[in-house]
């Protein structure tokens, strides 16, 4: 449960303020019950699920909009990175289709996402250097991050 609470961060300063508005009463109540350190961050795994949740959700967004006819590779040509994405896959296979195009499109990002986020996780590990699971909590920061480049 508290990696469901707390996916994108502490929910209240340490007075137990909500950092985003109210914190809703039931997560409080449970709380009283079986603290969940609101003010901390989630778990290494938490993490790992929210930033996961964040790459599904923007290359779902395309495919999307590509599928729904709101978007064109055309128009995803002009943008950074499905842009730079397109330019290789029609560099390698330039006669395919622009369904294909489209399905490589979202293979490449996802897989050039998740590079993205293995890497700048790694390099917040190694300099915070957490050696358990409550280290990771009380770091201050969520350690499975974009890099800036990425984010």
């Amino acid at each position: 449960l508290e990696g469901l609470v707390k996916h994108n961060g502490p929910l209240t300063d340490a007075s137990g303020k909500g950092l985003k508005g109210p914190v809703p009463q039931a997560i409080r109540d449970y709380s009283e019950l079986h603290d969940l350190e609101l003010d901390r961050f989630a778990g290494i795994e938490a993490q790992c699920a929210a930033i996961a949740d964040d790459i599904a959700y923007n290359t779902h967004d395309i495919d999307d909009g590509l599928r729904a006819g709101l978007l064109t590779l055309e128009m995803l040509g002009r943008v950074g990175l499905p842009g730079s994405i397109l330019k290789g896959v029609r560099a390698k296979y330039p006669r395919l289709d622009n369904v294909r195009t489209g399905h490589e499109l979202m293979r490449r990002q996802i897989t050039l996402m998740v590079e993205d986020v293995i890497a700048s996780t790694t390099a917040n590990i190694e300099r915070l250097k957490p050696d358990s699971a409550d280290a990771v909590r009380a770091a201050g920061e969520t350690l499975v991050t974009f890099s800036a480049g990425m984010a």
